[in-house]
């Protein structure tokens, strides 16, 4: 995610062909840097407790609700 950062030709396309992924997903996974530090902390603890797996879309879900910055 930092040579995207770093590089600001290199474009999401570039990396999903680099990497083998869909344009989609890697859009999904650059928005998934928007999800607050807090809220990553409370979903750590909660699938600690509940041994249950976090699916994207719940992840993506935050994301959305996350402040542009």
């Amino acid at each position: 995610m930092g040579e995207l950062a770093n590089d600001p030709s290199l474009r999401r396309a570039d990396i999903a062909r680099r990497e083998g992924l869909t344009r989609a997903r890697v859009t999904q996974l650059l928005a998934l840097n928007r999800i607050p530090p807090d809220a990553l902390q409370q979903i750590r603890q909660r699938t600690m407790a509940e041994k249950r797996p976090v699916s994207i879309r719940m992840l993506l879900h935050l994301a959305d609700e996350a402040p542009v910055t």
